[in-house]
């Protein structure tokens, strides 16, 4: 999978499916392979960037912890998660099984601009000599550890 739900301006999917038959799967690709290209156009862009967040708890084990799906579709992944998941998952008898699930409308949607650092670089508060003491050997010490792990495994 080369493009994944991803999302251009305007009504522009049978150029975008063409595009990536033709331009961007045969440069990432063995050519020859089959390629299938599908893109819909909304109106809403809500309906992309729509989704629900669920946990499901059964017993002591989480089976889902902020697990992820498309859509708004509260009632059928908790009724999942307790008549059918939960069973599966912990099947001893009188287990108490949770599940909750909510709804964002952003949940989808490209990351947000990060707020502007309020301490340009010319102006950031000077860093204390015990702070860089502190930091300064542990970045060593994580460099030196890949350096071996890398080494270790012939790269």
């Amino acid at each position: 999978v080369v493009w994944h739900r991803l999302i251009f301006a305007g009504d522009v999917e049978k150029e975008k499916e063409k595009e990536c038959e033709k331009e961007v799967c045969p440069h990432v690709i063995i050519p020859g392979l089959r390629v299938y290209a599908e893109c819909n156009y909304v109106e809403d862009l809500t309906d992309l960037t729509a989704g629900t967040l669920c946990d499901c708890q059964c017993g002591d084990k989480t089976a889902w912890r902020d697990r992820a799906f498309y859509g708004d579709v509260r009632k059928e992944k908790e009724k999942y998660c307790l008549e059918e998941l939960c069973p599966l998952v912990s099947p001893i008898p009188g287990l108490r099984f949770e599940a909750s699930c909510s709804f964002d409308r952003q949940l989808y949607a490209l990351p947000r601009p990060r707020p502007r650092d309020p301490y340009p670089a010319a102006k950031r508060p000077l860093m204390a000599k015990s702070q860089a003491a502190v930091r300064r050997p542990f970045g060593v010490a994580l460099l030196a550890a890949l350096a071996i792990d890398a080494g270790a495994a012939g790269l």
